[in-house]
């Protein structure tokens, strides 16, 4: 199973057909991007996670003269209702190789979701034709590392949207915490003193733990850098080990990123009744495939739970015993597959991907990028100017005119 493979799940989308009154941000967004002009013209390739809210932002592209070419980046996530209205306003691939088929239109701008767009470009193509890439995006943490292990040369900026202020403290923080909220309550996995571990305490998992305790569940963290191990502490939270919180949990979040982080050995040693769900970008994070792979029987439940059902072997292999695991949403971000949890922190962090796009196309251009000093991966800071007009126009759109 590759990291975009997967079931298309039966999501629960709400009536989003118009934009939110209470969080009008679309059409500020739209007047912004018509007032710069610069994307007018401009092909952008968008590999992302096919929703409703990403249709809504769309819009907002489409009205500033932009061609949009969009990639599903996980089939988990794609909401039908969305692709239908998205193929009016562009051209939508679905499937392995939607990025290959997507960067056929030539694009000028490259906005990644997972950093698998980019490094199909570049291995698809001579070095020197990236030239005619203007810049591109990036605003995943695994996409992120991806980006800073790859080795291969750039000939265009790779500008860093998930480590910005907008996208790090209030999406993957404030964003993804209520998301797995909600998704938990729609199982009524959340009970006062619920014991939940949430592995990975960055931005991510410390918005997790954050958002549970607050709701009463009783929080152990599981971090292998000890920096981080250490704020978690000081925030309130017990350390773990992965394998004391798997065999002590009622429920287990994984907010890494990192493909493998749970394996057979886990599973088999994680407590009866165990409930997995993830909210990193990929699905891989949990191997999913590996659990199929042990389990006698598995029983489909409602709102993308699967339980599964495993022999154990004892200590002196004599005898087995059974076990049951549950796993949210093949694995998948659970948030996303979903469409739990305010929408404001994800129209948020898309209007800061767009008007990265809008500074893209004003500013990178040939004979611009040849005065900015090139990074041996080509990974770019979020230009502040971006965030700060991102944030006078969510604030004006949450009624404080002042910051206009």
């Amino acid at each position: 199973m590759s990291e975009t493979d997967g079931t298309r799940l039966e999501n629960l989308p709400r009536p989003r057909n118009q934009e939110d009154p209470d969080f009008p941000i679309v059409s500020r967004l739209t007047a912004a991007l018509q007032a710069s002009g610069a994307l007018k013209g401009k092909t952008i390739a968008w590999h992302c996670h096919l929703t409703l809210l990403t249709e809504l932002a769309a819009r907002a592209v489409v009205e500033a003269g932009a061609r949009l070419v969009l990639s599903e980046c996980n089939p988990a996530t794609t909401q039908v209702e969305a692709v239908e209205n998205l193929e009016k306003m562009g051209r939508v691939f679905l499937g392995q190789d939607s990025a290959v088929q997507a960067l056929a239109s030539k694009p000028d701008i490259l906005a990644d979701t997972g950093f698998v767009l980019i490094p199909t470009y570049l291995s698809s193509l001579p070095p020197e034709t990236g030239a005619d890439i203007m810049g591109a995006s990036e605003i995943t943490t695994s996409g992120i590392s991806k980006l800073r292990a790859y080795r291969g040369s750039f000939a265009f900026p790779v500008f860093n949207i998930n480590d910005g202020q907008i996208k790090s403290l209030i999406e993957n923080f404030h964003g993804v915490g209520d998301g797995l909220l909600e998704a938990l309550k729609l199982h009524d996995a959340l009970v006062p003193q619920t014991r939940v571990a949430v592995v990975g305490y960055g931005k991510v998992g410390a918005g997790c733990a954050h958002y549970l305790k607050a709701n009463g569940a009783r929080v152990a963290v599981v971090e292998i850098d000890p920096v981080a191990g250490l704020l978690a502490h000081f925030d309130g939270y017990e350390l773990a080990t992965l394998e004391q919180a798997l065999a002590s949990s009622h429920i287990l979040v994984t907010a890494t990123g990192t493909a493998g982080l749970l394996g057979k050995e886990h599973f088999l040693q994680a407590a009866d009744g165990l409930l997995i769900a993830n909210v990193g970008h990929l699905n891989s994070e949990v191997s999913p495939q590996v659990l199929e792979s042990i389990c006698e029987h598995k029983v489909e439940k409602s709102n993308g739970l699967t339980e599964y059902h495993l022999k154990v072997p004892s200590p002196t292999g004599e005898q087995c015993g059974s076990r049951r695991l549950a796993l949210l949403t093949g694995g998948n971000p659970c948030n996303v597959a979903l469409l739990t949890g305010s929408d404001a922190p994800t129209m948020l962090h898309l209007t800061t991907e767009i008007l990265t796009w809008d500074y893209i196309a004003s500013q990178c251009r040939p004979e611009k990028e040849k005065q900015l000093p090139s990074g041996i991966t080509g990974e770019r800071s979020l230009p502040p100017d971006v965030e700060t007009l991102a944030a006078r126009i969510a604030l004006d759109a949450l009624g404080y005119q002042f910051y206009a």
